[in-house]
């Protein structure tokens, strides 16, 4: 496993748990799960150059099961229907990796809050840590087509969310990169 998990896969994979959760710990715990389930299911791993991506989707898959499991313990103890809010927490703009300080910079890292946090990651791994497509499909179990169709969804929703805001008396506008 160690020639599998590279430096650059690791930080991958904790800049994804960071964006998935709301405080460190949750990050911190998120990718001691991830890593230990990764290392014990290691035969199934079929193509070692396929390991990040494999390693993303188990980050995904157990961060999804853990909601799940958050919202099956809050309806047990409240007995009533829980509801997400939306965005979910705020994660500092440096997990983003966003190059620059300048004004557009900082819009764009705001703006990224504001979307769901689905719509969010999708971004980051595609735009940020440069997964293309099929990577993408191949760690969210979908189609090409889905993902396509999810990343022109979420560019929308950037760019909905850069257009309400006003940077400098500038209004910064993202174009879509299909």
């Amino acid at each position: 496993m160690d020639e599998l998990l590279t430096q650059e896969v690791f930080d991958c994979a904790w800049r994804y748990c960071c964006r998935c959760t709301i405080s460190r710990q949750d990050a911190e715990d998120l990718m001691q799960d991830s890593l230990f389930l990764a290392f014990r299911r290691l035969p199934q791993l079929r193509d070692s150059g396929s390991f990040r991506n494999w390693l993303l989707s188990i980050i995904r898959r157990r961060h999804i099961d853990g909601q799940r499991k958050r919202r099956l313990d809050a309806r047990l103890q409240t007995g009533l229907q829980y509801a997400a809010t939306p965005g979910g927490g705020v994660m500092a703009a440096q997990h983003y990796e966003i190059s620059g300080d300048c004004p557009a910079s900082r819009a764009l890292a705001v703006a990224l809050e504001f979307l769901p946090r689905d719509q969010r990651n999708l971004l980051c791994l595609h735009y940020i840590e440069d997964l293309p497509v099929p990577d993408l499909a191949a760690i969210h179990n979908c189609s090409r087509g889905a993902i396509e169709q999810r990343l022109h969804r979420s560019r929308k929703a950037l760019r909905a969310a850069l257009g309400s805001m006003v940077v400098s008396g500038n209004r910064h506008d993202l174009r879509s990169e299909t």
